[in-house]
């Protein structure tokens, strides 16, 4: 498999066509698209073209917000966005919330003041079941091959220091391999493992892209083991319940258990 990336040597502008940026780097490059390669996208890129760039000082926070983000020692004019962006809110550390976002655990709704102009922010972009669909159609059309197309953006993994790359939309394959059901190496039948296809061609993406200066913000995969699809999947299609997940699930599960115990211990007691 090949990590090919399309370096931008300078910004990208808010509001710029992203079809003509990524078909301009591909067209002054050695680079030939093939059926089956795959474009990768930094959401941020995304959120420049839809003009998802929020000025700081537009921003007008609520009483009960300042509060909160004093707390938090967040900005109350970020913590005012973050109310606004996040379908969830479930608390946070310094400088930092757990918040629900498209079906999506992330860090403070996915705004970004990192990689944004001075003084403003980045939301996440939107739409981007129907975005990421048009854009790879585009694609398809001018170069004659069929390709993947992922949006992605970075997180992080629970008790792990870093972040990794994410997918919030793919279109053009298969974002889940289901084993459920196959054996493995010792014919053990497997239960539960469904390989995330998509989150990992956006974490390979993620080693060239960076986190910086790097101004990569468009990688082409070539020969990945993928399974071509006319279908586009954004965040609800490659998302589970909380109490099927390992982390939330087992968390619930703790709580719940934690609760009964503290129930059971003060009957005990007469309280």
């Amino acid at each position: 498999m090949e990590i090919i990336p399309l370096k931008l040597n300078r910004m990208v502008e808010i509001g710029e066509n992203l079809f003509n940026v990524t078909t301009q780097l591909v067209d002054s490059s050695a680079v030939r698209v093939q059926n089956g390669d795959v474009f990768v996208l930094t959401s941020k890129i995304v959120s420049y073209e839809q003009s998802r760039v929020v000025n700081l000082a537009d921003v007008t926070a609520s009483e009960a917000t300042r509060v909160e983000a004093e707390h938090y020692a967040i900005s109350t004019e970020l913590m005012e966005l973050i109310h606004r962006e996040a379908d969830v809110i479930y608390g946070g550390i310094k400088h930092a919330l757990l918040t629900l976002k498209d079906s999506m655990l992330t860090v403070n709704a996915g705004i970004d003041c990192k990689n944004s102009p001075l003084g403003y922010v980045t939301l996440w972009p939107t739409n981007l079941r129907l975005w990421t669909q048009e854009f790879r159609r585009e694609l398809e059309q001018y170069f004659s091959a069929k390709v993947g197309v992922i949006v992605a953006d970075s997180s992080c993994v629970p008790l792990r220091v870093g972040t990794v790359g994410v997918s919030l939309a793919a279109s053009g394959f298969k974002p889940l391999r289901d084993y459920r059901g196959s054996e493995d190496l010792y014919g053990r039948r497997i239960l539960i493992t469904q390989y995330a296809v998509a989150q990992s061609l956006a974490d390979a993406a993620h080693i060239v892209m960076g986190e910086g200066s790097e101004h990569i913000p468009i990688v082409l995969i070539r020969g990945a083991d993928i399974e071509m699809s006319d279908e586009t999947f954004d965040g609800a299609d490659m998302s589970m319940p909380f109490k099927e997940c390992f982390f939330s699930g087992a968390l619930i599960d703790y709580l719940m258990r934690k609760r009964d115990f503290t129930a059971r211990f003060e009957e005990k007691l007469g309280r």
